[in-house]
């Protein structure tokens, strides 16, 4: 019953928004699971952005890197798309 709840709360709050958005959810601990969207394909454009930044602040909290330094990013490591 929980999960009706749920999926019809989501649901209604994506109905409403102006967006266009997929959604997947699932009970890690009995596997129940459900989508809004979940056969549509979206391109991810420069998703891979939030890893990177993810990567660099776990970095930064480990005093491994600043978020005060600059990187220069050069020519050659550079690929297509970049």
């Amino acid at each position: 019953m929980i999960y009706k709840l749920l999926e019809r709360a989501v649901t209604e709050q994506v109905e409403k928004s102006d967006c266009v958005m997929g959604l997947a959810f699932k009970d890690l601990t009995n596997g129940h699971e459900f989508t809004i969207e979940g056969d549509t394909v979206f391109p991810i454009g420069s998703s891979i952005k939030i890893a990177i930044l993810l990567e660099f602040f776990k970095q930064a909290r480990a005093g491994k890197v600043s978020v005060n330094d600059r990187v220069w990013v050069e020519k050659e490591h550079k690929i297509g798309g970049s």
